[in-house]
């Protein structure tokens, strides 16, 4: 399937490129170059602002649980136990705040759903936190480690586009991670993140920030127009208009 595109142009130099337009696919290679990018700069003003607030040190955690033949149930099941898990008091007492990421594999015994979690806080008793665990889902799958920060993003967003998977089972997988969230912040992360402000793009031709302005390609029955998303947004919802001009994604090319 050919992927679908938007142009966005500079408003002071004029240069214009592609953006490619979000497929739904989580593990699409054209999307996740743009969206992984977003999420690490999201994660590391994360990470920056918990060291500045002195929140503790930085740990990872894996929670799993059984491999399952149903994913969807499974992927509800480890996120359900996971915010659980959260109002445990070994939770509460040692952890600040963190954010986590999930990551589905498959084989023989089925699908296997992680949650990847980077926490930030005091130390946490590994053997109340794994019977924490165990009394909630039934499973013994947790596993932590003391981790340096300047090794937190890696680890964390390492997942957000892998797979290990056979080929036929990644539409399911992707179809069944649609709905969650790339990543989910947690605790003091979660009141930090409120005041994240994504950042302004500059131009790569004039330097120029916060410039660009997005514009779809419009047949308009003898030539191709740009024209402002807005305003194709209107046109294509004018019933009553006796011509109507339809937005056609941008070439990629």
């Amino acid at each position: 399937m050919q992927h679908r595109f938007i142009s966005i142009v500079c408003g002071n130099c004029g240069r214009m490129q592609y953006v490619p337009i979000y497929c739904g696919d989580r593990f699409c290679p054209v999307c996740s170059v743009r969206r992984l990018a977003r999420v690490r700069h999201r994660l590391a003003y994360l990470i920056e602002q918990g060291k500045k607030d002195g929140l503790g040190q930085f740990r990872h955690l894996t929670l799993t649980i059984q491999s399952q033949g149903e994913l969807r149930p499974m992927i509800r099941r480890l996120l359900n136990g996971f915010k659980k898990l959260r109002s445990r008091r070994v939770w509460r007492m040692s952890v600040k705040g963190g954010a986590y990421v999930v990551e589905v594999t498959s084989g023989v015994s089925g699908y296997h759903a992680h949650l990847h979690i980077i926490t930030q806080g005091d130390f946490i008793p590994w053997r109340q936190l794994r019977d924490a665990w165990r009394a909630i889902t039934g499973a013994t799958g947790c596993w932590i480690s003391r981790i340096p920060a300047s090794a937190c993003l890696r680890y964390l967003t390492k997942y957000l586009s892998k797979i290990e998977a056979p080929e036929n089972d990644v539409p399911l997988i992707s179809d069944c991670l649609s709905k969650v969230r790339l990543f989910n912040p947690f605790g003091a992360w979660h009141s930090i993140n409120k005041g994240y402000v994504t950042p302004l793009h500059s131009c790569p031709n004039c330097g120029r920030v916060g410039s660009y302005m997005p514009y779809w390609l419009v047949y308009g029955g003898d030539r191709w127009v740009m024209m402002d998303v807005d305003a194709v947004d209107q046109i294509n919802h004018a019933r009553s208009a006796p011509t109507q001009a339809s937005a056609t994604p941008a070439p990629a090319g």
